[in-house]
């Protein structure tokens, strides 16, 4: 994965006065060194040169496609953001967010969150390149009020963190007043009406 260091060892034989290097990143260097160093900052496949020249001639060395370096793993996480709306306690609700893997090497990681939220089923992830994983966070409020929080996600990849955000709600609770009526004396065929109030206390 990029960036890549690379120590290269000339193993020539015979007088040599000159090495000229060609990385094969577009970088070339001269030198009268045996070993030089190159680092790699970008993904591709590289075909490396050496060419020495001496008193008696000159050589070349090449490997074609020698050096393959690639980008490494990569965490890109969507939404930014989850709102699990309001939700009654004892009740729970789940979202998910997609884990993707934009680098060329395995994305192995994990997500946590603090209660009321949690992650449901496991917290870890791995994911292969270009490809995505999903993470469920569950919503499960033990009291009314507004709940905030951020999920965490650590990987070899970076690190994002994503906020959520509930609402708890108490059940809702009835009450009927008064706790009784009375119709009095009504004359057959005739109607009488009376009112019972039904109040929710609950959230």
């Amino acid at each position: 994965a990029a960036p890549l260091t690379v120590t290269f060892t000339d193993a020539s034989t015979g007088t040599i006065t000159n090495r000229f290097w060609s990385f094969g990143d577009n970088v070339t260097i001269t030198t009268t060194a045996t070993n030089v160093v190159h680092t790699y900052n970008t993904a591709g496949t590289n075909t490396v040169r050496l060419i020495v020249s001496g008193p008696v001639g000159v050589s070349t060395n090449t490997r074609t496609n020698y050096v393959v370096v690639v980008n490494p793993p990569q965490l890109v996480v969507t939404p930014s953001s989850r709102n699990f709306g309001s939700v009654t306690t004892g009740q729970t609700n789940t979202q998910t967010f997609s884990v993707m893997n934009t680098g060329d090497l395995p994305l192995n990681g994990s997500a946590s969150v603090s209660a009321p939220f949690a992650i449901s089923g496991s917290s870890s992830f791995n994911v292969a390149a270009g490809q995505t994983a999903t993470v469920t966070v569950a919503f499960a409020p033990i009291a009314a009020g507004t709940f905030n929080g951020n999920v965490a996600f650590a990987s070899n990849g970076g690190v994002s963190t994503n906020s959520v955000t509930g609402v708890g709600l108490t059940p809702g609770q009835i009450g009927v007043s008064p706790s009784a009526l009375d119709f009095g004396t009504i004359a057959t065929g005739t109607t009488s009406q009376r009112v019972f109030v039904v109040t929710n206390s609950g959230g």
